[in-house]
């Protein structure tokens, strides 16, 4: 499980894991293949006042069993997993709601296995495509059909930050486009 903490904190990091829960003690390993992981919020979880939010960035290729968003409360922040451009994630399945930051440019997007039903299913899930340098990023979306999407320049570095997806796709949910980002729309 995720430990709280007010920022996000790297996948690598022993001291970002616990085996017992969001706000036991640090584990002695990062999660691996065939691990449950549990990213949540909630419970005593309040390090800088800003409410109790849990957030992972995969600095690391990562293989694990199962990631399980666990939000406790829905008055905060969603439990978040940030995967650069040049990081494969790959899970069994993907449950819960939970915001995935994809961080995506012209020359290389996030990767990500799984199944991703449930977490896609979730009304509250959140996609978050952030774009990291100049240029158009054309990709292909997790899935034909996604709850929410932001859309967002790294930074909040406004111009020349493209995104375009290379099929058709419904959003079930809000569609922000944020922080200096465009989406290109093809005929």
């Amino acid at each position: 499980s995720r430990l709280c903490g007010s920022t996000a904190a790297n996948w690598s990091d022993p001291t970002s894991w616990s085996e017992t829960s969001h706000t036991g003690d640090a584990a002695s390993r990062v999660p691996g293949s065939g691990d449950v992981v549990y990213i949540g919020n909630g419970g005593s979880c309040d390090v800088d006042g800003e409410g109790n939010f849990h957030q992972i960035l995969t600095n690391v290729d990562v293989s694990v069993g199962e990631i399980n968003f666990s939000p406790v409360s829905m008055g905060v922040g969603l439990p978040k997993l940030i995967v650069p451009s040049d990081r494969l994630l790959h899970a069994g399945t993907f449950a819960g709601a939970g915001e995935l930051s994809l961080q995506v440019s012209a020359i290389a997007s996030a990767q990500i296995m799984g199944d991703m039903g449930d977490f896609l299913a979730q009304p509250n899930s959140h996609i978050v495509y952030e774009i990291e340098a100049a240029g158009n990023a054309e990709i292909t979306p997790l899935s034909t059909s996604l709850p929410n999407v932001s859309i967002e320049a790294q930074n909040n570095t406004s111009g020349n930050r493209w995104l375009s997806f290379s099929n058709d796709l419904l959003i079930r949910g809000d569609l922000t486009i944020d922080k200096g980002a465009t989406l290109a729309l093809h005929d």
